[in-house]
């Protein structure tokens, strides 16, 4: 049988193809494409006809499911194809490198070397790690390169942590690899006599250190390419140079002849550059093509490409947003600040972030830990706003240094003219007044600030960045101030040559580079300590006659082909407002009658009503003094609601109160205490300003009181000044007075029913203020209790009411009478000892009174300042407070008058004198035989009581 030339060339093909895998992009069509789970490929391949050559040979060992680099010898855990920002990596299985072979594997050695294939170590996703106590490991390169670490530990019995860090001072070390590494052994050299097994590795991702022992093998990633000085490299050079879907990049090393190629398809195109036509079409989710899922708003902030929030919708990690808290607050997460607003470059405008960013203050006096340390922008394509930022700062007689990490330093001196002067709250800034402002220097993108005192003033003293400044406010309010980022893309990317390119044919868009934008006169520029190269950012922007986003494939369309689109969308978007308002309004008018405010209403039209109208707040007016009632703004929790601290449009701070749900059957009832709590009028009662009724649930504005409440006064355990007992004894003067202007001195008298120690506030100058009435009853001058459900507090909660549900004026005694205890003692209400015990403190003060055992219970602060006869009188008189039979408890005049009297026993020796010779057990009512008219007349001058007239609003 004759064989004809055509067969042996045939013949001659296929054995060429047997060995060298397949054709250059050419790979078999029935080529396997996975081993286990690790996806295979070109030019990687299993099987003959589907590899590019020997080195990217893969075998599928153990029932298919093991991948093995056959050449290398290595088990495959993964393949990535090269892409715009990343290089084509392949993670390995690595085995371990041992000391000896007691330890493990063979005693030494190195690993499967890569030289003569286009694969290296890769220098940025590996690290060198040595285990060991006091050893030294040399790594000696196949290049002549020796690298290593050298690991200590502290004792001789020192132990390594499983999941410690590595610190190089703890049993082990780590060091960074060379650049193009393809192999290497390791040297052991012990350096002490530490027992246990000394052992190297490389290893990606490394975050800490585990038992190693337990494993053979640690994953390591390598960096793969094709060799660009053969046909098929070449090849793939010239086509990426005309097919715009893909390009090539080179890597040349100095010192080695070998030369490999990447290729990737461009942003837009997914696929596999390295097969004829591999490049097919749009990819989905990628850089420059954002997924059609992606979120366009963050709360009210839009958030236009190359800006995003999910994976796939921001070019890269600087342009990354979070959207936080129910997706209403967005941050730059590689930043970490808040942003308020992002604008895409204009004709004439650069790119601009707001963002929100803290004041920088001297020391940590300004109430947190590291407050206002600034932001650093280094690496990123951003810059502070010369043009848009003023540098401020605040306080008298201070010199602020401002030191950037570019060697500019700029700063600014501000003086004040006498030594009282203080800074006013709205006053303009002119360098003179205790302000001083100056401008920031080119391209700035990190600083800190250096304070130098140059007087002895005293008030606040803070710096910050601000855009559009207008003048100087309290800035003790806030901790954040809006300021000005100007932004671009770096344009030696490769993204930034796909837009360059497109640009080219393209009309609708331009892109430039950063030093020729209006009003910069500069470009920011980073050095890249690899490549060694300056990194210039760029714009880009739609042309003249075309609005939209430059940096998205197409984004940029014709102002006058989508004019009627815009009309009508204008035109929905009209009528969806419209109909929104509507909504709105529908929604508080509902709200607005649920919680009474039709009675409340009719209730001001009266001629009886005693409250004005401009004291209904609008449910907008009290979101902005919140904040949206952000978390940081709550001042407390209770079970009648959540309090808000807020600022009113005239600046007034004030107290809101998110009232609980109210039920429908208790409107009249809540609309009733309302009217009644706003005519209170008692310094020593918080005052309610207004309501508002159109939310779903009521809102409560309250004034603001500054010092906390009595119960974190007494048993804060930061609290450094102890309260003397001058101080107790007149708070507990002020709320007796209070109540009993409550009890007997208001038009309808009112019974509080929630007396306790949380519920008592202390202002400004620490005087006492009753506050929280969500539970108090008025009642008719007839009546002598109220029938309710029991409420209250656990610890100061009247046991006859608890029994008989009858709440009268001497419940809130004896919670008053707790309240005395507390003072006295300063013990909390409830104790988990005493609750051991089943004792309350109201027990547990009794009891202790009738063991004749007072003054162990007497709080030290107590006994060293008061006079024994005066803490025996408040504690004889808490104890009838505090008394089983509501009937034998004083009233709470009695009990402001006697409070009032032992007062005066301070400053009265005679009276002082009269008291020694009686026995403690009698009533302190005897203290008043001096003059009890003169009494009465002061108690009532001490409770400020004012009558209540038609006139008096809230």
């Amino acid at each position: 049988m004759s064989i004809s030339v055509f067969q042996i060339l045939l013949f001659l093909i296929a054995l060429t193809l047997q060995a060298s895998g397949a054709a250059p992009g050419l790979a078999k069509p029935n080529c396997a494409k996975n081993c286990g789970d690790v996806t295979i490929p070109f030019p990687f391949g299993i099987g003959a006809g589907c590899f590019l050559d020997d080195w990217y040979q893969i075998v599928c060992q153990q029932n298919n499911m093991v991948p093995i680099l056959k050449k290398i010898g290595l088990q495959v855990l993964n393949i990535s194809l090269p892409g715009v920002d990343v290089d084509g990596m392949i993670n390995v299985s690595l085995p371990i490198i041992y000391s000896n072979a007691s330890c493990g594997g063979d005693g030494g050695g190195g690993v499967a070397s890569l030289r003569g294939s286009q694969f290296v170590f890769s220098q940025t996703k590996n690290v060198f790690t040595s285990v060991g106590c006091n050893t030294l490991a040399t790594v000696s390169t196949t290049e002549s390169a020796v690298v290593g670490c050298r690991s200590k530990c502290a004792g001789n019995n020192t132990s390594i942590s499983r999941n410690s860090t590595c610190s190089g001072r703890d049993g082990f070390c780590q060091t960074m690899l060379p650049l193009n590494l393809q192999g290497f052994s390791v040297d052991f050299k012990e350096e002490g006599r530490h027992q246990g097994c000394n052992y190297a590795f490389l290893m990606s991702d490394f975050t800490g250190l585990y038992d190693l022992r337990l494993n053979d093998t640690v994953p390591a990633l390598l960096e793969w390419g094709i060799a660009n000085n053969t046909d098929y490299g070449h090849n793939l050079i010239q086509q990426s140079r005309t097919d715009y879907p893909s390009f090539c990049r080179t890597y040349n090393v100095d010192y080695m002849e070998m030369l490999f190629t990447q290729c990737y398809c461009t942003r837009e195109y997914g696929g596999n550059p390295y097969l004829d036509d591999g490049c097919k079409g749009p990819s989905g989710a990628v850089p420059g093509f954002p997924s059609r899922d992606c979120a366009e708003t963050c709360g009210n902030v839009a958030i236009p490409f190359p800006f995003g929030i999910r994976a796939g919708c921001f070019l890269g990690d600087w342009y990354q947003i979070v959207c936080q808290q129910n997706n209403t607050i967005p941050i730059l997460k590689k930043i970490g600040v808040r942003v308020l607003n992002i604008s895409l470059p204009d004709v004439d405008v650069a790119g601009m972030i707001d963002i929100s960013l803290p004041v920088t203050y001297p020391n940590a006096s300004c109430g947190s830990d590291g407050c206002g340390a600034v932001v650093s922008l280094k690496g990123s394509q951003f810059v502070f706003s010369q043009t848009r930022n003023i540098f401020t700062l605040v306080g008298c007689d201070i010199l602020a240094t401002v030191n950037s990490t570019e060697t500019a330093v700029f700063g600014c001196r501000s003086k004040c003219a006498g030594t009282n002067f203080t800074i006013s709250k709205y006053s303009a800034c002119s360098g003179g007044h205790g302000c001083c402002q100056t401008g920031l220097p080119l391209n700035l993108q990190d600083f800190s600030v250096d304070f130098k005192e140059e007087g002895g003033h005293e008030g606040p003293k803070y710096a910050f960045l601000r855009s559009d400044f207008a003048g100087v406010y309290d800035m003790t309010l806030t901790d954040t101030v809006p300021v000005v980022l100007e932004w671009g893309i770096a344009n030696n990317t490769d993204y930034a040559l796909d837009l360059f390119r497109r640009g080219y044919d393209d009309v609708s868009f331009h892109c430039e580079t950063f030093e020729s934008w209006p009003g910069t006169r500069g470009y920011i520029y980073q050095k890249d300590r690899a490549n060694r190269r300056e990194i210039l950012s760029m714009r880009c922007h739609c042309s003249q006659g075309y609005r939209g986003n430059a940096y998205l494939i197409n984004g940029c369309k014709g102002v006058g082909a989508g004019l009627g689109a815009l009309i009508l969308c204008l035109v929905l978007w009209r009528l969806y407002k419209y109909i929104k308002k509507r909504k709105e309004i529908k929604l508080k008018e509902k709200y607005f009658k649920c919680n009474g405010g039709l009675l409340l209403e009719s209730e001001l039209s009266s001629t009886e009503g005693h409250v004005m109208k401009n004291n209904l707040f609008n449910s907008k007016d009290l979101e902005k003094a919140t904040d949206n009632f952000n978390e940081d703004r709550i001042l407390g929790q209770g079970g009648q609601g959540t309090v808000y601290k807020g600022m009113l449009t005239d600046g007034k701070i004030v107290a809101i109160k998110k009232s609980k749900a109210i039920d429908e059957g208790k409107v009249e009832q809540f609309i009733n205490e309302v009217l009644i709590l706003s005519q209170i009028n008692h310094r020593n009662v918080v005052k309610l300003l207004g309501c508002c009724l159109e939310t779903k649930v009521p809102l409560l504005v309250y004034e603001f009181i500054p010092n906390g409440t009595l119960y974190q006064y007494l048993h804060d355990p930061n609290e450094e000044l102890r309260v003397s007992w001058d101080t107790r004894l007149r708070i507990a003067i002020e709320i007796a007075g209070a109540l009993f202007y409550l009890h007997s001195v208001a038009s309808i008298p009112i019974y509080h029913r929630d007396i306790k120690s949380t519920n008592i506030l202390l202002d400004e100058k620490y005087r006492a203020k009753l506050a929280d009435f969500g539970t108090s009853k008025s009642v008719s001058l007839d009546q002598t209790h109220v029938t309710t459900l029991v409420q209250g507090t656990f610890g100061y909660l009247d046991p006859e009411y608890f029994q008989s549900s009858q709440f009268t004026d001497k419940s809130d005694v004896y919670s008053f009478g707790v309240v005395l205890v507390e003072l006295l003692t300063g013990q909390k209400p409830i104790s988990s000892l005493r609750v051991q015990e089943g004792r309350s403190l109201a027990t547990y003060f009794i009891i202790s009174m009738e063991e004749n055992k007072l003054f162990d219970i007497v709080d030290a602060q107590v006994l060293k300042e008061g006079k024994k006869e005066e803490i025996a009188l408040v504690a004889n008189l808490a104890k009838r407070c505090l008394n089983l039979n509501g009937r034998n408890r004083p009233t709470m005049k009695e009990v402001a008058m006697e409070l009032e009297g032992i007062r005066k026993l301070q400053y009265a020796s005679g009276i002082q004198q009269n008291q020694e010779e009686r026995e403690p057990t009698e009533s302190g009512a005897a203290a008043f035989k001096s003059s009890k008219s003169d009494i009465d007349a002061d108690i009532i001058t001490f409770s400020d009581v004012q009558p209540l007239l038609p006139s008096e609003t809230w």
